[in-house]
């Protein structure tokens, strides 16, 4: 039975009322976001919401879970430390049911009540406490979301559709996130988008269900049950909309990630709209506080009354992320870092927005800008692959050298020819350094080219002017290919420069 109004013990001064929620609100209880009717304050200046199951609960509550038998679980305010749940792997920040039986256990309240067993016709859905042997997620494509944390899930009677809670609502507050920047606050936007997101791609469908149409018919299914079952059901509409028009074409479309709005509201800086503008000169993102470069595609944000930038990776953050680099650390984005600490990649200071993991031995932290390169750059017959340290028999052709730092290795581009390998940072120093002298990224390309001497040495060819020149040319593309990885492509330029440098 539901109650339409009521008192609650953590807002006493006034009476909460049962609304639908017509757009995405955090909950008071569990500081967690909502999509479900809840309980809101009757004044709207409050702001205070509650979601069903945190309105429901009293001081020292206890209950029962049988993932974990042996734990009785007590409803605590606020935990002490730094605490995740077991469902979700999500920080504990408000309201908690907790257990200290042996290993300490926490879910959120809203964890605690879900459903083990969705039906939806011709599927069925069992709630996990981890992965069977043979499955794995079909967002994330592993069994456990880290390496000493597996994560609740949902999977499939058919033993075809598997997704962790953790990724779905990773998914969905992700899109709410970017629907806030983009001014759709509705619930049923931020769930179509989400959706649409998470189907299996074309390959996934015709490898395991032998058609595409059957795919997408029991991945309709799957997805509007485990969302349902997370966040509740404002979105159950979206499955007769969109799904029936996503399959009938047998393509899957484009997310918001792969779309550039030309404008959007943004955060960090709510008091104007910031545009879509091609990068004219260099700026300064007030984000991560890095240069960007960026033209044409490679565009960033501009508010022009007050001269702020964000790159685009910077207004488009993901809360969570992971790098193939560091397959047991999860990445949080964060706004402010306390402490020096220096991007793994670059080795440049983080001074703004970075993603940061700190749940294995070693803390790393990443730029936007950064976590987003490239894994392989190809043109015109040169493939370079992103490396975490430089190979054995290499060593980076600006500084010489296989480590940027004595304790750092920095990340590089190396060709597949094994003759071209240059450190992101030491890129980065070049086109920066020149920037700061007021020179031309022309300048900079120029001085990174090896010498004579070099690209003898570097090939193992006689001094033979053909396969020289041969040398540079390849040199040229490898070093626009990382330029244009890192910065965009404002320095295209200068392969018209390096060509009248070395014809002769």
């Amino acid at each position: 039975m539901k109650f339409t109004e009521i008192e609650h013990w953590s807002h006493p001064q006034h009476t909460l009322k049962l609304v639908p929620a017509k757009e995405p609100y955090r909950c008071n209880g569990c500081k967690e976001v909502g999509f479900r009717p809840c309980y809101e304050c009757e004044y709207k200046e409050c702001n205070f919401h509650l979601h069903e199951e945190c309105a429901v609960l009293q001081p020292e509550s206890s209950d029962y879970h049988p993932f974990l038998k042996n734990c009785d679980f007590k409803l605590v305010e606020n935990a002490q430390g730094e605490r995740y749940c077991d469902a979700c792997g999500k920080d504990v920040l408000g309201f908690v049911y907790q257990c200290s039986h042996t290993k300490a256990h926490d879910l959120h309240p809203c964890c605690m009540k879900l459903q083990h067993t969705l039906n939806g016709g011709e599927v069925k859905l069992y709630l996990k406490e981890k992965l069977s042997s043979k499955s794995k997620c079909r967002k994330c494509g592993r069994k456990e979301i880290l390496k000493d944390f597996k994560g609740w899930s949902y999977e499939s009677n058919c033993g075809q559709h598997c997704y962790h809670v953790a990724c779905v609502k990773d998914l969905i507050l992700d899109n709410w996130k970017k629907d806030y920047i983009y001014g759709k606050n509705d619930v049923g936007q931020t769930s179509d988008t989400a959706l649409q997101i998470m189907v299996p791609n074309k390959e996934d469908a015709v490898e395991q269900s032998g058609g595409i149409s059957k795919n997408g018919r029991k991945a309709k299914i799957v997805l509007k049950l485990i969302i349902s079952a997370i966040f509740g059901d404002p979105m159950g509409i979206i499955a007769a909309i969109y799904f029936e028009s996503l399959f009938q074409s047998h393509q899957i479309r484009h997310s918001h990630t792969d779309m550039k709005f030309t404008e959007i509201k943004h955060p960090s800086h709510p008091q104007h709209t910031l545009t879509l503008v091609a990068a004219q000169e260099p700026y300064s993102c007030d984000g991560c506080k890095q240069i960007g470069f960026r033209q044409g595609e490679r565009s960033c944000y501009e508010c022009k009354q007050c001269n702020f930038h964000l790159h685009e990776e910077c207004a488009m953050p993901e809360s969570s992320a992971f790098h193939p680099f560091f397959e047991t650390c999860e990445f949080k984005f964060i706004e402010n870092v306390q402490g020096e600490r220096r991007c793994d990649a670059c080795g440049k200071d983080v001074l703004g927005f970075v993603y940061q993991c700190c749940s294995h031995t070693d803390a790393h932290d990443l730029h936007p800008c950064c976590m987003k390169l490239e894994p392989t750059l190809n043109g015109d017959g040169v493939k370079l692959k992103l490396r975490e340290k430089v190979s054995s028999r290499l060593k980076c052709l600006k500084c010489k050298s296989k480590k940027v730092a004595n304790n750092l290795e920095g990340w590089s581009y190396e060709s597949n020819c094994g003759q071209y390998c240059y450190h992101v940072a030491c890129v980065k120093d070049l086109i920066l350094d020149n920037w700061k002298k007021g020179q031309t990224s022309d300048t900079g390309l120029q001085i990174m080219v090896p010498n004579m001497k070099d690209a003898v040495e570097q090939s193992g060819r006689s001094k033979n002017g053909k396969k020289v020149n041969k040398y540079l040319t390849k040199a040229i593309l490898v070093l626009r290919l990382i330029i244009s990885a890192i910065f965009g492509d404002p320095v295209g330029i200068a392969a018209v420069c390096f060509e009248q440098l070395f014809s002769s």
